[in-house]
């Protein structure tokens, strides 16, 4: 039995990842009413903020209020290969081409979560596919702006409707974590301001790290911990997300850059010097004539 069904939850109430639990928004109400506006009227937006200020959240709430009217589609660029086309990307998350036949043009919304992973090619393919109406509205979310791989074109197309959010508090985090474990939260408010210090203001990390507690507890069979216990019991409990955007989707071997390419040394066949991919029987680049890998 999971710790959480001791305590008596039937689903891990402190899960990192909004899309496997759904739970109700604690904050950021006023930009979900404007993003939601934004996105219904057909604009490309930018939502920004650091880790953990509740990015794939506010998408998750997005999706059950747009869904109503239109076809919207969740894609964590995060979690796909830097070397597959976006077309390729959305046909294997919601197999896009195919379910968008049928649809009336202009009805379909695209949420982009970690858009800094995506390639300059695909956002420029997203930008097509926007500009001819095969998309309503685009919303990238990211929380490192400088690493954007956006076109000018792709700037003027979002113009000024970027939203920032904040980073979330001690405050924050003990509001959420009380809305998730109810009126039975075991934790002392003291206990969670602690935690969050512990876990860098991450508040990622520190969910994990309040379930972690609570599983010691339980398993211990335990009301309380010292804060030496505590630091100890934390101190090698940390969150970090998993990425697969830097292996080929075809091998999962690593990509090499290559010409502002990324390219799979194992699968592709490719010039050394501008990152052509050609046949495997041509010994020489057609574009400049230099060797191939």
């Amino acid at each position: 039995m999971y710790w959480y069904q001791t305590l008596g939850y039937e689903k891990n109430p402190l899960e990192v990842n909004p899309l496997l639990i759904d739970f109700e928004l604690t904050k950021y109400y006023e930009e979900l009413d404007k993003l939601t506006y934004l996105l219904a009227a057909g604009n490309i937006v930018l939502l920004k903020g650091p880790d953990g200020s509740g990015k794939t959240a506010l998408q998750n709430e997005l999706q059950k209020r747009l869904n109503k009217t239109n076809k919207t589609f969740y894609l964590n660029a995060r979690k796909m290969s830097m070397n597959k086309n976006v077309e390729g990307l959305l046909m294997d998350q919601r197999g896009f081409l195919r379910k968008i036949i049928g649809l009336e043009l202009n009805e379909v919304i695209l949420l982009l979560d970690n858009a800094e992973y995506l390639t300059e090619e695909n956002t420029e393919r997203i930008k097509y596919h926007y500009d001819h109406n095969h998309l309503k509205s685009v919303l990238f979310s990211t929380a490192k702006e400088e690493m954007l791989n956006f076109t000018q074109s792709m700037r003027r197309r979002i113009g000024t409707r970027e939203i920032t959010l904040r980073k979330l508090s001690a405050k924050d985090a003990i509001v959420i974590t009380n809305k998730r474990l109810g009126e039975q939260n075991p934790l002392k408010d003291r206990v969670m301001v602690k935690i969050f210090q512990l876990s860098g203001e991450n508040i990622k990390e520190y969910l994990i790290n309040c379930a972690a507690l609570l599983r010691y507890l339980v398993e211990n069979d335990k009301k309380k911990i010292t804060e030496k216990e505590l630091e100890e019991l934390l101190l090698n409990n940390f969150y970090q997300e998993k990425k697969s955007s830097d292996t080929c989707h075809l091998c999962s071997d690593k990509l090499v850059y290559i010409n502002k390419k990324w390219r799979c040394p194992k699968c592709e066949t490719y010039c050394l010097k501008c990152g052509l991919i050609i046949t495997k029987e041509d010994e020489k680049c057609p574009k400049c004539g230099a060797k191939t890998k």
